[in-house]
């Protein structure tokens, strides 16, 4: 994305100003329940919110900070890949699901790259948006397969050859005592023949000779050696080893190669999770069966099976989309009262779901003034559900001026907002807000959109509780599955008309 071509560039009339009034009135919602009676409250601040904003943040949602860091990591280290690798899983117009890094917004190229997950893996849609075509397929996730810097790794012990880019933790200790590190989880551990000279001393147990990258950090940063004795916590600094005679060189990673020229190794970086002294065991303690193999690969760890293409990123996406779905549903029931209607009158919808998580990646942008991370628009599911990192960059068409106003990152708080289905559904109770995402042109931005969608079969058309004399349906019924089949064609192709819009299946007064 390095380079800029016409096809980023938006009109005039729809380029972003950079300076821009940050949103005072985009409501924080707490969703926690601290007595019997705050339930009502709480539903009338979801109406409140969705009929004034049609967005809105909501905390104590439920969703574990953890799970959603483990999936921002994981999602930061898939976008961190050479490109050749993300085109691996590059999804088309057969498959929608996958990565992608042309997508158009109205006939307009997004400054971002995006990769697409299913939430029911496979989910069902139809096959084309042509009513006359009855026809199904089964959308299925494409998954990485092996992450770059572990075939680095492989190689890197095997041959005996450092690889650009990688960042190794070298675990290393006095002759005095052996140290047991336990091994994380996701963590890739391959045995080394030899440990590193440091200081004159060595370490003989092959158990803490290990090389060891921690897959929960994105690889991107190249540190100084660092040196932990097993009699002090401190670390020295790279002067302070660079000045030892002994430092030269640094024992092979496998004994048919006898030594590695420390500018043959990137970097070497100590483990986060610094080993207290107590924690020193004796060598004759350690168990003894973890030798090296002399042929074929390096020793895994028995947390990661790189026979599997879902190494990392799957595990991350499937926990983080099971709590999702969980606060999806408790939204769609404060919706639903806050209509006035049953808690579940609208989770009949959503048995076998169509909802889409999204990964976006959006990277520096040498043009702020002209460019957009994605153009302005309306979402056509039902509810979207967005966790932003602290760059910021989401704007919002506030309704009473139609001015653009920036929602300001709220730390672990996620975004909401109402989607074309729940206007339709509400007969415009609710309204689906147009918004867009400004770019940065000195900080790269990450987020993580949910949208919820439902079944494939079900006609969305205006609530019959909600209609009335006075009040009558706005909406002709359409399908959702020809409408997300339809919509879905732009995202590849510019038409010569517009996209399929709600506002198609609007009823005229006559």
């Amino acid at each position: 994305m390095g380079e800029v071509d016409e096809a980023f560039i938006q009109a005039v009339e729809h380029r972003p100003k950079l300076t821009i009034t940050e949103a005072e009135g985009i409501p924080l919602i707490d969703l926690s329940i601290s007595n019997s009676n705050s339930i009502e409250a709480l539903v009338e601040e979801i109406g409140d919110a969705s009929k004034n904003w049609g967005f809105f943040q909501v905390i104590n949602h439920g969703v574990p900070f953890e799970t959603r860091e483990k999936l921002e990591l994981a999602s930061r280290k898939f976008f961190a890949q050479a490109t050749e690798e993300k085109l691996k899983v590059r999804r088309d117009e057969v498959n929608p699901l996958g990565y992608y890094e042309t997508e158009l917004t109205k006939n307009v190229r997004d400054w971002k790259e995006v990769y697409d997950l299913a939430v029911k893996n496979p989910t069902v849609i139809p096959t084309s948006p042509e009513a006359s075509d009855n026809g199904l397929q089964e959308l299925v996730n494409q998954w990485p397969e092996y992450p770059s810097e572990l075939r680095a790794l492989l190689l890197l012990v095997r041959f005996g050859a450092a690889v650009k880019h990688s960042v190794l933790y070298s675990i290393w200790c006095s002759r005095s005592c052996e140290v047991r590190y336990p091994i994380p989880a996701g963590a890739i551990s391959p045995l080394s023949g030899y440990g590193i000279d440091q200081k004159g001393y060595r370490c003989y147990d092959p158990i803490a000779k290990k090389l060891r990258t921690s897959r929960h950090v994105a690889f991107l940063e190249h540190l100084p050696y660092y040196c932990l004795p097993a009699s002090s916590s401190s670390v020295s600094k790279e002067d302070v080893l660079m000045s030892d005679p002994f430092s030269s060189s640094a024992s092979s990673f496998g004994s048919d190669s006898p030594h590695v020229p420390d500018e043959g190794i990137e970097s070497i970086r100590v483990s986060e999770t610094v080993v207290e002294p107590e924690e020193a065991q004796p060598s004759s303690t350690l168990v003894q069966d973890e030798t090296p193999s002399q042929s074929g690969p390096p020793g895994i760890s028995d947390d990661v099976d790189p026979t599997t293409s879902q190494v990392e990123i799957r595990v991350a996406y499937e926990e983080d989309a099971k709590e999702m779905e969980k606060l999806a549903y408790k939204l769609l029931e404060l919706i639903s009262l806050s209509l006035g209607l049953p808690a579940n009158r609208l989770s009949e919808f959503f048995n076998n779901h169509t909802s889409i998580s999204r990964l976006n990646h959006y990277p520096t942008c040498p043009i702020p003034n002209l460019a957009l991370g994605v153009g302005r628009h309306k979402d056509g599911g039902a509810l979207i559900i967005l966790a932003q990192d602290d760059v910021g960059g989401l704007q919002v068409k506030r309704k009473t001026d139609g001015e653009w106003v920036q929602v300001r990152p709220t730390p672990h708080a996620y975004i909401v907002n109402v989607g074309d289905i729940i206007q339709v559904w509400s007969n415009e109770r609710y309204e689906s807000v147009e918004h867009r995402v400004m770019v940065n042109s000195e900080k790269e931005r990450f987020s993580m959109r949910f949208s919820f969608n439902p079944n494939h079969d079900v006609m969305v058309e205006p609530l019959e509780e909600l209609i009335t004399e006075q009040n009558p349906a706005k909406y002709r019924a359409y399908n959702w599955g020809k409408f997300f089949a339809n919509r879905r064609r732009s995202n590849f192709k510019k038409l010569g008309v517009e996209n399929i819009q709600i506002s198609h299946f609007k009823i005229t007064e006559e």
